[in-house]
């Protein structure tokens, strides 16, 4: 008998040790969580989306829009000002955001038959724009229900004709210093949600570098250079420069001066067999 009280005593005490954990756990998740304001035009635009099978696209500006109203009706009742980007010592906004918006439609990813993949990144993307426009990355924001930002942020490097007529090459890459605002895709917001949360995961290339892969840029790189000297912008050209590079730059000219590569490549291209290899010179 006082063993079955002992057993049954233990149990309840187990009993109260898991339930105090699930409400400290409760606790903890109540700590974190961001109330955001309801939002009808929101809710009304999610559901449309979760219900809709094409043209999901077109349903991001709005939500976007109203996920802005969202975010910044609860800055607003904040004394201390929050950059809403991901700080897991304190909250994960995105998640946060999330949830508020899954919530407002009731969809349930925990059912695996109820998973919408289409609608997630929809929504995942209005997120992320509206994080992006809070805080004034890139100008991103809704104009005539479209998403637009700055040019030079969207694409930072762009093609342009290539000046030189010497180069065999039809357009070269240069940066892009275009500050107005232009539409932009899904393609492009991905890109741009990397740069702005620094969560691009594309491992370097382990291959050896090659003239290929470096001649594209080492030119652009030599063609700012060329600009600075030839407008006379001495103090931005003198804060790239250094002795080692003017050397490294002086010896490339010496290489080049007297057209070995050009003759080289403008026998392959003459030379070039069916097989693919090139005709050994007589």
């Amino acid at each position: 008998m006082e063993i079955g009280c002992y057993a049954h005593n233990l149990k309840d005490n187990n009993m109260s040790k898991s339930m105090i954990k699930v409400i400290e756990d409760n606790e903890k998740k109540d700590e974190i969580k961001i109330e955001f304001g309801n939002s009808k035009k929101l809710k009304s635009h999610l559901q449309s989306a979760m219900n809709t099978a094409t043209s999901l696209v077109n349903y991001i500006p709005k939500i976007t829009s109203e996920l802005i109203v969202c975010i910044n009706d609860y800055q607003k009742k904040q004394s201390d000002k929050i950059t809403l980007k991901d700080n897991r010592e304190r909250f994960d906004t995105f998640k946060s955001l999330r949830e508020f918006s899954y919530d407002l439609v009731n969809y349930d990813r925990s059912d695996k038959n109820n998973i919408n993949k289409a609608f997630e990144m929809v929504v995942e993307r209005s997120i992320r724009n509206s994080l992006m426009s809070v805080n004034s990355f890139g100008s991103i924001q809704v104009i005539d229900n479209e998403v637009v930002a700055v040019s030079k942020i969207v694409k930072p490097i762009i093609k342009v004709e290539n000046p030189n007529k010497k180069l065999k090459v039809k357009f070269v890459n240069q940066p892009n210093e275009d500050k107005t605002l232009i539409p932009v895709n899904t393609t492009n917001m991905d890109k741009m949600w990397k740069s702005f949360s620094g969560t691009d995961t594309k491992k370097p290339s382990t291959d050896k570098s090659d003239i290929k892969t470096s001649a594209s840029k080492f030119y652009n790189d030599l063609h700012k250079v060329y600009d600075l000297a030839k407008n006379k912008n001495y103090n931005k050209f003198w804060s790239v420069m250094s002795e080692d590079t003017l050397e490294t730059i002086l010896n490339i000219g010496v290489l080049i001066s007297d057209n070995k590569i050009r003759d080289a490549y403008t026998y392959c291209e003459s030379n070039q067999q069916a097989d693919g290899n090139i005709k050994k010179a007589s």
